[in-house]
């Protein structure tokens, strides 16, 4: 999915019904800056808030997925392309995710044992907790970005 794209046509669509992202926001009771977002191409609608976003703007759920309005033969082949874009994202995800735990895992263990598991002081006990932290932040930082950058409001 182009986000950026889908954002430029969120944001031409609602200045064609003369609506502000304020407006459009009230509505759909969320935030001003996650529509903002959208339109920036810096997330996506939520699924709870495509079909009401579509409705409001006037399109269907594959034009916005595809950032585009597409006559009406054209309507399947878009929504196959589509769907098929959606699979293979999700594939990348399931196919890297594991990977990446794996990764963080091993790194974890290899600073945990490389500060001298025999000579643990209260300093070598704090840093080796920092480090879990901190790597485990960084493993749901991955997760988070692998699984797409979506806002919510």
């Amino acid at each position: 999915m182009n986000q950026i794209k889908i954002g430029k046509f969120i944001a031409s669509c609602r200045k064609e019904k003369n609506m502000t992202q304020r407006q459009l926001a009230d509505i759909l009771e969320i935030s001003d800056k996650t529509i903002s977002k959208w339109e920036c191409g810096k997330g996506l609608p939520e699924v709870q808030f495509m079909i009401p976003l579509c409705n409001l703007l006037g399109i269907n759920v594959n034009e916005l997925l595809s950032g585009e309005k597409s006559p009406a033969n054209e309507y399947q082949q878009k929504a196959e392309e589509n769907m098929m874009t959606l699979v293979k994202e999700n594939k990348y995800v399931q196919t890297y995710k594991p990977l990446i735990g794996w990764i963080v895992s091993f790194v974890l263990i290899a600073l945990f044992f490389g500060f001298g598991w025999n000579s643990l002081g209260n300093a070598q006990i704090l840093s080796k907790i920092v480090i879990i932290v901190v790597m485990t932040f960084i493993d749901v930082l991955f997760t988070i970005i692998l699984k797409g950058n979506t806002c919510t409001g």
